[in-house]
């Protein structure tokens, strides 16, 4: 059986015109070379920051470190907040992201119920908000008077609900079969339980392919520590650390021994050397920053891999 399949597929590779066969290769090298393109910037900002900085100075560097060394990272993790900021950003991205799908799938659930009274004053009013938003010296007010300024809630409670997301939400909830819910409720379930135990269970990949985007929106998201948390360093997240080294707001301090907090972490980095202590210089320092925040995202991106494809396919066909 597997030879005469074997024979039929080498059979049909004889067939193939001389054009067809030319088009599969330069398809194939055409997404090796957008590969590579897309790949080369993560290797490049990788062995940049695994070199000496001294090293790094003059340039030349292109495929792997020249002057290999492990101190640009030990010493951005000593970085005064840093932890504390990782801290922050990982709480922020479960709590977030956790709070806002839950809301939303409590919102597609019941505008999936056609015979909810107001169900179309209610899907026009949420449109509104979605074309017409306020400017940021509003948000700020709101934010203020709410008593959000410097909270850690004004990572969580603004973004809990997203109308965009429940609209998916609902879309996917509109392609199970009603036939379900409708045998539950003839048998005394309540809305409660068959939200809980009967849409949610079905709703799995989807529900984890918005988790990791609503993941990845919060890891991502500065401009809410530059307008409403920047005067509290102990709320804020890796990405604003980032953005003021890599704007060179803090790239000469951290190498200025007259900062306190910086030069508390070079006598302690220089007793713990043995006098061999040298600052990095502060190209390594950005792409030892920019690899310590950007990589994670893509360690876990693929446990959601499998959910994010089956969940993006469910959304897309109706049953």
């Amino acid at each position: 059986m597997l030879k005469a399949l074997h024979k039929d597929v080498y059979r049909n590779r004889l067939r193939r015109s001389l054009s067809e066969r030319l088009f599969d290769y330069g398809n194939v090298i055409f997404m090796v070379i957008l590969a590579v393109v897309m790949i080369y910037p993560f290797w490049y900002v990788l062995i940049i920051a695994f070199n000496n900085g001294e090293d790094a100075r003059f340039g030349g560097i292109y495929l792997w470190p020249r002057d290999f060394t492990l101190d640009n990272f030990n010493y951005i993790l000593r970085y005064p907040g840093l932890w504390q900021a990782a801290y922050i950003t990982v709480m922020r991205c479960i709590l977030g992201a956790s709070l806002n799908v839950f809301i939303c799938l409590l919102t597609a659930y019941a505008l999936s119920k056609r015979y909810l009274k107001g169900r179309k004053f209610i899907i026009f009013f949420l449109l509104i908000p979605m074309f017409f938003g306020g400017t940021i010296i509003a948000r700020y007010i709101v934010m203020a008077q709410l008593g959000l300024i410097n909270n850690f809630l004004v990572y969580i409670i603004p973004g809990a609900f997203s109308y965009f997301t429940a609209i998916i939400l609902r879309s996917f909830m509109d392609g199970l079969p009603y036939e379900l819910q409708e045998s539950a409720m003839i048998d005394g379930a309540g809305h409660f339980r068959i939200f809980g135990q009967i849409v949610v269970p079905l709703l799995k990949p989807a529900i984890a392919a918005w988790m990791f985007f609503g993941i990845v929106a919060h890891w991502l998201d500065v401009t809410t520590t530059v307008f409403f948390v920047s005067s509290e360093r102990s709320l804020w997240v890796l990405q604003y650390i980032m953005h003021r080294v890599v704007a060179s707001a803090e790239a000469t301090v951290i190498i200025n021994t007259n900062d306190p907090l910086t030069a508390a972490m070079q006598m302690m980095y220089l007793s713990q050397n043995r006098g061999s202590f040298r600052p990095p210089t502060e190209q390594v320092i950005k792409m030892a920053i920019i690899a310590v925040v950007t990589f994670p995202m893509l360690v876990i991106y693929p446990f959601f891999q499998k959910f994010f494809v089956k969940g993006t396919i469910t959304g897309a066909i109706k049953a």
